[in-house]
């Protein structure tokens, strides 16, 4: 899903100790490793491009969190160290649209030397920005023309494994648009649509995000339970763990928006590959959608209600649960971690996290 602006209720559980049994620990990710490096905007002016405000040749700002500290330094003024593949191309004394050509033939866009990004637009334009959701820097990154060319920049330092998602809206005549850059082919698709993707230095795709020969597929079941609270019938897809058995008993994780984890995360496949490293502890997971989003998810007591007196006893009567508070666990982004609180606000003794 694109990033930003997302709050979540997922559990830390990891590898049980040993004597411990993993079942009773419902688990997801891994706990991070601290806050990440700060991140930084660098968009020069100076000879060959058009400066950001008349009679200045450099400019420079400092944007801070509402916590206070400095997050990201946006400047104009040349970068120190080896010359960047924007910079050669703007200092050469010739730069006619053959020479953008052989330019944007060379280079994966966006290009990526060391911490430093440089995304690129070429076409006629007002202004463009760089529209994304990363947390520490503007929403809106404008872009900087390089003086005679129709070819914009702007180079975004970036902590190194980062991965960043992105747009770019082009104003023309007072008309705006936004769009994929038509230059990266790297796409990322959520229920919102897709974004392009820049992959900072250092950023892999974890290795338990793909399919492994090794590990053993789960099983999903498609179940109907029906809901005198929210007065409809509910569709859950219910993961069990590949050595399922029913002499066994496993804790519950409930997934709010479960069909978008399934399909734009591939959470089937990383369920799998956890639970046969022993990352994560044999669980089962109801994967939950919701009829009206903006009003169940909305710190709904009908919702509340639905999964703490419906939906779980119900699951819990016939699958082989620990059926503990210990043994709950909701899930949700967004919209779905307000749902996941507002129901563990609302019944603190059904779940523990």
């Amino acid at each position: 899903m694109p990033a930003g602006g997302c709050c979540s209720t997922t559990p830390h559980g990891c590898r049980c100790s040993r004597g411990g049994s993993p079942r009773l620990t419902a688990c997801c990710s891994r706990p991070g490793r601290g806050s990440p490096p700060t991140a930084r905007v660098l968009v020069r002016s100076g000879p060959g491009c058009c400066p950001k405000t008349a009679g200045s040749s450099y400019w420079r700002r400092h944007d801070r969190h509402p916590a206070g500290g400095s997050l990201v330094t946006t400047t104009t003024e040349p970068v120190v160290g080896r010359k960047l593949a924007i910079d050669r191309l703007r200092e050469r004394r010739t730069l006619d649209e053959a020479a953008v050509d052989r330019f944007l033939g060379r280079h994966e866009i966006p290009i990526v030397e060391g911490a430093r990004c440089t995304f690129v637009h070429r076409g006629r334009a007002d202004e463009v920005q760089l529209i994304h959701r990363t947390v520490g820097l503007p929403q809106h990154l404008p872009l900087a023309r390089i003086e005679d060319t129709d070819l914009w920049y702007v180079v975004v330092e970036l902590p190194e494994g980062s991965r960043f998602e992105y747009q770019l809206e082009v104003a023309i005549g007072g008309h705006r648009n936004r769009f994929n850059d038509p230059l990266n082919h790297r796409l990322a698709h959520s229920p919102m649509g897709s974004t392009s993707v820049c992959y900072a230095r250092g950023y892999q795709i974890s290795e338990w995000t793909q399919p492994h020969p090794e590990s053993r597929p789960g099983e999903l079941v498609e179940l109907v339970v029906p809901s005198r609270s929210l007065r409809r019938d509910t569709h859950v897809s219910l993961y069990l763990p590949a050595r399922y058995r029913r002499s066994a008993r496993y804790p519950l994780l409930v997934v709010h928006d479960g069909d978008d984890y399934l399909h734009y995360a591939s959470m089937k496949t990383v369920l799998d590959n956890l639970i046969h490293r022993l990352d994560v502890a044999e669980t089962i997971v109801a994967f939950v959608n919701p009829g009206d989003r903006l009003v169940e998810y909305a710190n709904s007591a009908a919702h509340a209600r639905y999964l703490s007196t419906e939906l779980v006893p119900s699951l819990e009567a016939d699958f082989p649960l620990v059926g503990t508070r210990g043994g709950r666990c909701l899930m949700g982004s967004s919209f779905g971690a307000v749902a996941a609180l507002s129901t563990a606000y609302r019944y603190p003794e059904f779940c523990a996290s």
